[in-house]
């Protein structure tokens, strides 16, 4: 088994750290191991207070280490939340802003941090990285199955990946669940007419039954981390392991998974490292998941690039601050060209969060918000569809205040802002409150900033049509004359 790094030691920069073990002799690295989740909500886990969904596996890591209340995705598709997450660079400057789209050429990911500092990397699970190239593992098994109780494949995967391995090197292991990815698991275990529904839900059968599945997939979910949990601790990965767990962003429900309100970018975050991350901490922390793969490589023992967008927050588990960052940002550009016939998710966001007020900029507001949720059926996608959301559209034929909710999905101003200590959920935009002009100004000029930066030249289309970017040509468009 591994031999611990000595705890005095956490305190000190990586650079510092390494320099005092190899004084000692020790130079013993932690192994690392990151579980991301598909889709998988922040709210939707019993340790963070949702006392409908059973998740005792998750429930038991938050014991075991500390909880994030303040992470965010970058952004509300797979593939542009994972690049960043594994770039540290936030979508435009990674390249992959668009759904399936390619990581520009020469952009570091995790393998090439850390080889270098003697780490076998692997990849189990879940990928949706591109092109696969510029993710070099060392070994990569993809398994990508929602809807199944996948529970049995990804921890056999580990288990035999584990068994062969040279142990002599430090490892970095990624395991990417499908679940609770639609299509969801058929409900078995809960009651639908128990469960407690968000407020701004429609309450009808159809999105009873929705909820039943998708908790249903949760706690697939659920028995796949536990189950990996004990084959890491039957090899000998569990002391000296950092272990991470978050989920690429938001649950497939309105005004989540496609939007940049906070039930679509904020995700859980779990993290344990016995020894160096105190058991049953919380954390309020604002952070990127740009910022995890900084704060990966200083807990192996590197020194992250000062060019990345991420930064890391190794200080805030090891105890030593608990404040990392005043403002983040998210963007979401889209599907891209790739469904014309329907025009899929053609709706690009832009958002900046401090932790009081969101600030969310719609650059194609004239397009009605169109997605899988909305839109598919058996003629389109029938596996990621489910027929809650046509229940709504039935509701709202006859209902003023559900042709209120279902509207407030389709049709979206230019700006919002909401003030998230007394409208958690942003259900009441107050960009337009002459008293809140000083406020939007400043949010608005921030972002505005920050998209400099990134080379976001996306206009806002308000008099001409929207054209979606390909996956492989990142959007250039130089006319910013209607940018708020």
């Amino acid at each position: 088994m591994r031999t611990a790094v000595i705890i005095g030691l956490c305190l000190l920069p990586a650079s510092a750290a390494s320099a005092v073990c190899a004084e000692q002799g020790n130079t013993e690295k932690p192994n690392i191991v990151l579980f991301i989740s598909d889709d998988h909500g922040a709210c939707d886990s019993g340790c963070y207070g949702n006392h409908n969904v059973r998740t005792p596996h998750l429930d038991k890591l938050a014991t075991e280490g500390m909880r994030f209340n303040c992470v965010f995705a970058a952004d509300t598709l797979c593939s542009p939340s994972r690049a960043v997450l594994h770039t540290g660079l936030m979508p435009f400057r990674n390249g992959g802003h668009v759904f399936g789209g390619n990581v520009r050429k020469g952009v570091k990911t995790f393998s090439h941090y850390l080889r270098p500092l003697g780490y076998e990397t692997a990849l189990i699970g879940k990928a949706s990285l591109h092109p696969a190239g510029a993710f070099p593992y060392d070994v990569k098994r993809e398994n990508w199955k929602p809807g199944t109780a996948e529970s049995e494949a990804i921890p056999a995967m580990v288990n035999e990946f584990l068994s062969a391995r040279d142990k002599t090197k430090p490892l970095y292991l990624e395991v990417g669940t499908g679940n609770p990815h639609m299509p969801w698991i058929g409900n078995d275990a809960y009651e639908p007419a128990k469960l407690k529904l968000p407020q701004h839900y429609l309450d009808t059968p159809e999105t009873r039954d929705a909820l039943g599945d998708y908790y249903t997939s949760v706690t697939t979910l659920d028995n796949t981390l536990g189950q990996v949990r004990e084959i890491l601790q039957k090899h000998g990965y569990g002391r000296d392991t950092l272990f991470l767990y978050t989920s690429d962003h938001g649950s497939n429900f309105p005004l989540a998974k496609w939007c940049l309100y906070d039930a679509g970018i904020r995700v859980p975050f779990l993290v344990r490292w016995p020894g160096r991350v105190q058991a049953g901490s919380v954390s309020d922390a604002m952070v990127s998941l740009a910022d995890v793969l900084p704060t990966i490589v200083e807990a192996a023992g590197g020194a992250p690039p000062s060019e990345l967008d991420g930064r890391s927050f190794l200080s805030v588990l090891l105890g030593s601050t608990q404040a990392h960052r005043d403002y983040v940002f998210a963007s979401h550009t889209g599907m891209g060209r790739g469904y014309p016939q329907w025009k899929a998710n053609w709706s690009p966001q832009r958002a900046v969060r401090t932790r009081t007020h969101k600030y969310i900029l719609n650059l194609n507001p004239n397009e009605r918000f169109i997605t899988h949720l909305s839109r598919c059926g058996p003629d389109r996608q029938p596996q990621a569809t489910h027929p809650f959301w046509k229940s709504w559209e039935k509701e709202a034929e006859k209902d003023e205040g559900a042709k209120r909710i279902v509207n407030r999905y389709y049709f979206r101003p230019v700006e919002e802002l909401y003030d998230l200590r007394s409208d958690p959920h942003e259900q009441h935009n107050i960009a337009g409150d002459p008293g809140n002009s000083e406020l939007l100004i400043s949010l608005r000029g921030r972002l505005g900033e920050w998209r400099k930066t990134q080379n976001d030249r996306v206009p806002v289309y308000l008099t001409k049509e929207y054209v979606a970017p390909s996956r492989s040509d990142p959007i250039s468009v130089a006319n910013e004359e209607n940018t708020p």
